[in-house]
């Protein structure tokens, strides 16, 4: 937790010179916030006080809000405003979309509705005020009753002047920062975007000549693989021709010496019987009749 009000307190918290300027308890308060956030866009939400004080209360918000940062509290019931500013910021609790902040009035006042406020809550003119009518005798038109009373508004009324113009300074100091942030996001941005341009474009051009490249090597494979295709298909021709031609050579000298095989035995057939009945041409064998007989 930040200083503040809220700001948790010490061992020495006791003490007259750290004592908290005014009490705080327990209190709920309808109310509305509203302002800029983080991300410097304006925001307008509905909560709820949980704790209050006459200088400042704490609440729930689910806006991002930070220590430094001004804004305005709207009580809608009892139809009061006031300017605030953050002084305390709590992380968020597991599994909730709300988170704690402490703000300070930069104009303390019962803004939360407090119908019995204590004691300490009264401002130093009601508490002047008070005082001189608790004084017997005292006359309102006194130059010393009214002196001491009126130099001690001046010094509240100057010094809630000076946190006022304080807290306006602080905040112009922070919108300056905030749009500064926000042209160096926005130059970072365009140059991020104009170096992917270019890297895009660098890719694309490399990836086009590294496809042109491909394309003309896959080309280049088929061409020679068609080429080495048509050569063993000319070569496997080539050897099935002359297979083919060696064969039917064979097929027909077989045949020829077949059908000359085949022509003498039916050349043989044919001439067998007009060889058995010619006559005995040798005259050695012919047969004479006997005369002696």
């Amino acid at each position: 937790m930040g200083h503040g009000p809220f700001a948790k307190s010490s061992k020495s918290a006791s003490t007259p010179t750290n004592r908290r300027r005014s009490t705080r308890f327990a209190f709920v308060a309808p109310i509305v916030i509203s302002g800029r956030d983080s991300t410097n866009q304006p925001f307008r939400e509905e909560t709820e006080t949980i704790l209050v004080s006459f200088h400042g209360a704490s609440l729930k918000t689910r806006n991002q809000i930070l220590n430094g940062m001004h804004l305005s509290v709207e009580n809608l019931l009892e139809g009061v405003a006031e300017k605030a500013i953050c002084v305390s910021v709590a992380e968020p609790e597991s599994g909730e979309d709300q988170h704690v902040i402490a703000i300070q009035l930069l104009k303390p006042r019962n803004v939360w509705g407090v119908k019995d406020p204590p004691p300490d809550w009264r401002s130093a003119e009601e508490v002047s005020r008070q005082l001189l009518a608790s004084i017997p005798g005292r006359r309102a038109t006194d130059a010393g009753a009214t002196e001491a009373p009126a130099r001690r508004d001046a010094v509240v009324t100057q010094s809630a002047d000076l946190d006022l113009r304080s807290a306006e300074l602080a905040e112009s100091v922070l919108q300056l920062l905030r749009r500064q942030a926000a042209g160096i996001l926005r130059e970072s941005l365009k140059e991020f975007e104009e170096r992917l341009k270019i890297l895009e474009s660098g890719a694309e051009a490399r990836l086009i000549l590294h496809s042109d490249r491909a394309i003309s090597d896959v080309k280049t494979q088929v061409s020679q693989k068609a080429e080495n295709t048509i050569a063993d298909a000319e070569v496997s021709l080539s050897k099935l021709r002359r297979d083919l031609l060696k064969q039917l050579t064979e097929r027909i000298e077989r045949a020829v010496v077949s059908a000359e095989e085949k022509l003498r035995e039916r050349i043989t057939e044919l001439s067998s019987p007009h060889i058995e009945a010619a006559p005995d041409a040798n005259p050695e064998n012919k047969t004479f009749p006997d005369t002696h007989k």
